[in-house]
């Protein structure tokens, strides 16, 4: 986190070490939003972009889970995809990022569509805003279901799972 996010990832150890609230274990949103930082930061995004946009989309991926069933380690990596110019994966959790799709959502936002193909830090901003866009029935589903037996389950094996690594820790020399 420090090398992906530098002076940004005091924001996502505050976050990860809060997010067995949503049903993540620290390391699992230390992954999550490394994952989602790595695209960000090779696109050229400046250390708070990246942050807040890795923030944004591991916080989707657990609502979608949410949602949709399935694992937040299995949306992380279909936004990953999308991200990445792979439509196909994001496509389970009602998201059609059709090239003309993207150059819509480009324009409408100011971002440069000039040339025949969209570049790749254009089409994975693009991408970004769409996924947002087409994701708000989903978001903050967590936190509406946050009493049903499923994400109740998800907190309780979050917390299992930052208390395993604490004693696995304890027990290194």
């Amino acid at each position: 986190s420090n090398v992906i996010f530098g002076e940004s990832a005091a924001a996502i150890q505050e976050f990860a070490q809060s997010a067995s609230g949503i049903g993540l274990s620290t390391r699992a949103a230390l992954q999550a939003t490394g994952t989602f930082g790595n695209l960000f930061r090779a696109i050229k995004l400046s250390t708070d972009q990246a942050a807040e946009y890795s923030l944004n989309l591991t916080r989707l991926a657990v609502d979608l889970r949410s949602l949709s069933g399935g694992s937040v380690e299995d949306a992380v990596n279909a936004i990953g995809a999308a991200l990445r110019g792979e439509s196909e994966p994001i496509r389970r959790y009602g998201v059609l990022l059709s090239d003309a799709t993207l150059r819509q959502v480009a324009l409408a936002n100011g971002l440069d569509v000039t040339s025949a193909a969209l570049s790749p830090v254009v089409r994975a901003q693009a991408a970004y805003l769409a996924i947002l866009e087409q994701t708000g029935i989903a978001q903050g589903d967590f936190e509406r279901t946050s009493d049903s037996l499923a994400n109740q389950q998800q907190v309780l094996g979050a917390e299992w799972a930052n208390i395993r690594a604490v004693i696995g820790d304890s027990l290194q020399p």
